[in-house]
């Protein structure tokens, strides 16, 4: 039998709200428990319930990132293109959306890819540190990180590390 709290949500409860299309922060907001013990109950049910972009991330190339890095831009902008890979933007705000065109933008016109390497010190690019953005060369490919002695790259994570082939575009117009 389920263990079950003061609000009756149980793991079978949690996976019936997110099948039907609910967040975890929803769930937890009508239930009046927190995010995170929805989370744990998400947990029990296992597999079947991650998001996309919750599969997408198990291919990222570095685990674990310290989480002095957390707030890093360009972590968080390869963390957003694997979800945008995974999903098609679906569900992305026009900000997030204008900030992904902004980043492939970026990579393409300066000719670079990311590089981590937690010995790399916060700079003017990435006040965090471990980030850095690298002119891109022939061993790069068409990825959009570099790949050295921090990469643990996945063959499913080799092909979502690429330019997607249809660009996010947000309701408003962006410059290109």
């Amino acid at each position: 039998m389920a263990r079950r709290n003061r609000s009756g949500l149980t793991p079978e409860k949690v996976a019936a709200c997110m099948l039907r299309g609910d967040t975890q922060a929803k769930i937890a907001r009508d239930h009046g428990v927190s995010p995170q013990y929805v989370s744990q109950l998400k947990q029990q049910v296992g597999d079947r319930l991650k998001t996309p972009r919750e599969e997408a991330l198990e291919h990222f190339p570095w685990r674990p990132v310290p989480r002095r890095f957390k707030n890093s831009h360009p972590l968080r902008m390869l963390r957003d293109h694997f979800e945008y890979m995974a999903t098609g933007g679906r569900d992305f705000s026009d900000r997030r959306l204008r900030e992904l065109a902004s980043f492939y933008n970026y990579l393409e016109r300066e000719d670079v890819v990311v590089e981590y390497d937690p010995e790399i010190p916060p700079h003017e690019v990435d006040s965090v540190g471990g980030f850095a953005y690298r002119r891109r060369q022939g061993s790069d490919g068409d990825l959009l990180i570099r790949v050295n002695e921090y990469t643990n790259l996945t063959e499913r994570g080799r092909r979502l590390l690429k330019f997607p082939k249809i660009r996010p575009e947000s309701s408003t117009t962006m410059s290109r």
